[in-house]
């Protein structure tokens, strides 16, 4: 089940269950395009190859590894256009791109480029200010994308981008505040990190430790934590800036 903590990642992929109720609301080819088809191209495997590019390119932003297309949905469009069906296993590379540029100009959207990787990278870091999930900043990029009639790139991508915004945000950040921390507070924290003689954890062990049961034995207990949580604040101006989601949320994977 989903954590409704965790945002899920929008980039887009083939429904499922592909019933034949999705199939035909999604992917049935008007008139003008499958004319268009037979235009664009001769050969009927060609056709097939063509069609099945163009009508699954605007539901997932970008264009498919031919060999990924759903068998079903392949079989409903050589049906419905009246074209053999065929594997499209062994779609010829040079075929594919001329389709795909054909493709592109029809519906009137461009490739992936450095244009492109520009608008995913300004929107991140026009994110990354606020959001506290790392997904966030992939999922803006989407949309932005999607707005900019730009082609996904893969989701690999993405995820570098976002990684790259991600480290160049926090580094700044970190960089603030390290500049405003005085010699007393940096020796109070390297503090926390020391285990003391006898000891088996060091006091930010301690203060990490998750709180017990609550209960009238365990209270005074909590409180003590809670004063020396208190009495080791840093003042306001340290973390100036940050955004109270960072402070709150605290480091996450990238997956998170």
């Amino acid at each position: 089940m989903p954590n409704p903590h965790f945002p899920l990642l929008a980039y887009p992929q083939f429904l499922e269950p592909l019933t034949e109720t999705v199939i035909r609301d999604l992917f049935r080819p008007t008139a003008d395009e499958v004319r268009w088809v037979w235009q664009t191209s001769n050969a009927p495997e060609a056709r097939l190859g063509l069609l099945c590019l163009l009508k699954s390119y605007p539901h997932l932003g970008r264009f498919p590894r031919p060999r990924d297309i759903p068998a079903s949905i392949v079989e409903f469009l050589a049906k419905h256009a009246g074209l053999p069906v065929a594997s499209l296993e062994h779609y010829p590379k040079r075929t594919l791109l001329r389709h795909q540029i054909e493709i592109r100009n029809y519906l009137g959207v461009n490739a992936w480029s450095e244009a492109a990787a520009a608008v995913a990278t300004e929107t991140m870091q026009r994110l990354a200010g606020g959001r506290a999930h790392f997904s966030d900043l992939i999922n803006g990029a989407i949309e932005a994308l999607i707005a900019a009639r730009f082609e996904l790139p893969a989701l690999s991508t993405l995820r570098r981008l976002a990684g790259h915004v991600h480290a160049s945000t926090m580094n700044a950040w970190l960089a603030k505040v390290s500049e405003r921390l005085t010699d007393p507070m940096c020796a109070g924290l390297e503090k926390l990190l020391v285990v003391p003689e006898g000891a088996t954890e060091s006091a930010f062990a301690d203060l990490c430790r998750p709180a017990k049961r609550p209960s009238r034995d365990h209270l005074d207990e909590a409180i003590e934590q809670l004063n020396r949580v208190i009495d080791l604040a840093l003042p306001k101006d340290v973390l100036a800036e940050v955004p109270v989601s960072r402070i709150e949320a605290g480091p996450r994977k990238h997956g998170d």
